[in-house]
């Protein structure tokens, strides 16, 4: 696994594990906060978001997890995407790498 991460357009040395998804998110979408002007879904930052949502539950979630709360979680993510309701869609994504984070952690304890 790759020991830097992209944060905003900056590379930062971090291992998956020390990063809390709820900054990393905070980060990512305060600035697509500054930076939306007239429309509400901004494709290119929906990428980002999604790369990294993705890149965060890959590592944190063991291999052998029960995916079932996942699919749970990635069709909220689905409707915000469908809706094109950018704030519903990082909240949906959000609430991904939550679930990932609590399935890995009840898999270790």
């Amino acid at each position: 696994m790759a020991d830097h991460v992209e944060i905003c357009g900056h590379r930062k040395a971090a291992l998956w594990r020390d990063i809390d998804c709820e900054v990393l998110f905070d980060k990512l979408t305060n600035s697509h906060q500054r930076e939306r002007q007239m429309s509400a879904w901004d494709p290119v930052k929906a990428l980002e978001l999604a790369r990294t949502a993705v890149a965060y539950v890959a590592y944190v979630l063991p291999p052998d997890a029960t995916l079932e709360t996942m699919g749970r979680a990635d069709k909220s993510v689905l409707k915000a995407e469908e809706h094109r309701d950018f704030d519903a869609y990082a909240d949906a994504l959000r609430k991904l790498c939550r679930v990932g984070r609590c399935e890995a952690r009840r898999r270790a304890a």
